[in-house]
């Protein structure tokens, strides 16, 4: 509590300009123990019954502007939002982020919206999306993308790792099915290779098919984080 009320001190209160070194190496110390904390898994996960926590990030827009909002705005109706180490990494590239395009239709069908976040910049964001677009031939200006670079979001969520010299601390792959802010699915794979429980076949299998509906949308029977191994 002492270091998450420095950091937010830290954002939040005006510096002159000879107190804003200070401030800014107090942010960036306190985020440091939090990610520690949270990639050694001191931090626990939110999970199924959790609700997303309210915090700005950035929307990077499909023309490479960006825009800042909270996630309490973002998140109302029904969404899943996918966690990826990086943009450009191999899986996130090749597999991970193509397979919820592939599967957009199939979400749409749900009422269901998709929405990645990444501890990249907007620049690096909107590079990115240019060439998915040009490297899948999808349509990817409707997809949802966060860039939260300073990983305040992903800290938030519990849901960062350490990806060794490579990557560093950084937003750790999942995918959380949420509802109005509430988390009713939850699954992380482990490292930057593996991609099984977060992939958009197994999200929609989660979340459609041989479940319970309510209102006439599927509802997964008993939702649980899973943490497959490396």
């Amino acid at each position: 509590p002492t270091v998450v009320g420095l950091r937010t001190w830290a954002r939040g209160v005006p510096a002159s300009k000879e107190a804003k070194p200070i401030q800014m190496g107090l942010r960036t110390w306190a985020r440091g123990v939090l990610a520690r904390k949270a990639a050694s898994k001191e931090v626990t996960p939110i999970g199924v019954g959790g609700t997303i926590p309210d915090v700005e990030v950035l929307e990077v827009l499909p023309d490479g502007s960006s825009r800042t909002v909270p996630t309490s705005a973002l998140f109302s109706g029904k969404h899943v939002l996918v966690g990826l180490p990086g943009a450009f990494t191999p899986t996130c590239s090749d597999a991970h982020v193509p397979g919820f395009v592939k599967a957009l239709p199939a979400f749409a069908s749900l009422s269901t919206n998709v929405t990645f976040v990444t501890s990249n910049d907007r620049y690096v964001l909107a590079a990115w999306r240019e060439s998915l677009a040009a490297c899948t031939g999808a349509n990817v200006a409707g997809v949802c993308m966060l860039s939260d670079a300073d990983s305040e979001f992903s800290l938030a969520l519990g849901l960062v790792d350490d990806f060794g010299p490579e990557l560093g601390v950084r937003t750790a792959r999942f995918a959380l099915y949420i509802e109005d802010s509430i988390v009713r699915y939850a699954a992380v794979d482990e490292g930057t290779v593996a991609l099984d429980a977060t992939s958009a076949e197994s999200v929609l299998k989660a979340i459609a098919p041989n479940s319970q509906r309510s209102g006439g949308m599927a509802m997964p029977r008993s939702p649980t984080l899973r943490s497959p191994g490396p």
